[in-house]
């Protein structure tokens, strides 16, 4: 979705909650919000196989993945103070180099001077129930409590041997958390939310960090727009395998609620 093509599709969605008279938004039951993500990506991936040990390899630095532009991310919510909430955003990062160090992969071995394509896809789903604990006319703060889908893959594929392997991570974290927003002056107020997980059991161990923190204008207590800053950090190993990704940028944004 292109920054063009983005206040456009939203304005079509905003006319009916434009047009709605501000009573009717005093019981507020849903919510919509699209957001463009331009994040920088570290990604360092190390895939074993019972075999051959993997090598730990910095997937920016040592095979150029390309930096994120535009990344599509959509919010959905019905309830009030209490409300399901969804939200998705889907990756897609491409690299081209040339080896300078040999390199294992899932049991794979590709050797210096081999020209490598590389492929990074992350799709990133949440369902959660958010609750405000405590609102008034300063603003909100409260709870978050439920699971993102992870469903990443990594990929390489040699250029001059036709070698390929690739590994993926796929499953639902669970996550707890805190959002809030605290109401200035003018329609303006700062908002923001942090959830995530650690867990450490049978040689397993895994992180998330999910965050993210801006400023928003409202207008007719409908309409609004933000930015700000988003922050995921996903981060597993064990005694074979091991994947650390770091995803952190701006986000500008749009959406309603009535």
């Amino acid at each position: 979705m292109s920054a063009r093509k983005l206040p456009l599709w939203l304005g079509l969605l905003l006319l009916p909650a434009w047009c709605a008279p501000p009573k009717a938004r005093a019981g507020e039951t849903f919510g919509v919000e699209a957001k463009l993500w331009n994040p920088e990506v570290g990604a360092a991936v190390r895939s074993s196989s019972d075999l051959l040990a993997g090598t730990k390899i910095d997937m920016d630095k040592d095979l150029n993945l390309a930096t994120a532009d535009q990344v599509p991310y959509l919010k959905i919510w019905v309830g009030g103070k209490q409300r399901l909430v969804a939200s998705a955003t889907r990756l897609d990062l491409n690299g081209d180099t040339g080896l300078d160090e040999t390199i294992k992969f899932g049991g794979k071995t590709f050797t210096v001077g081999e020209e490598v394509e590389t492929e990074l896809q992350a799709n990133i789903y949440r369902l959660a129930w958010e609750a405000d604990w405590f609102s008034g006319g300063w603003g909100r703060l409260g709870t978050i409590l439920g699971a993102d889908y992870f469903d990443v893959s990594a990929s390489i594929k040699s250029k001059t041997t036709g070698l390929e392997d690739d590994e993926d991570v796929k499953g639902p974290v669970p996550i707890v958390g805190l959002q809030g927003e605290l109401k200035l002056v003018f329609g303006f107020s700062v908002y923001g939310e942090a959830a995530g997980i650690y867990v450490k059991r049978h040689g397993f161990e895994g992180s998330l960090v999910e965050a993210e923190a801006g400023l928003r204008y409202t207008l007719r207590n409908t309409f609004f727009i933000d930015a700000g800053w988003r922050q995921i950090v996903f981060d597993v190993q064990d005694s074979d395998n091991e994947a650390r990704i770091t995803l952190g940028g701006a986000t500008v944004g749009l959406g309603f609620r009535f």
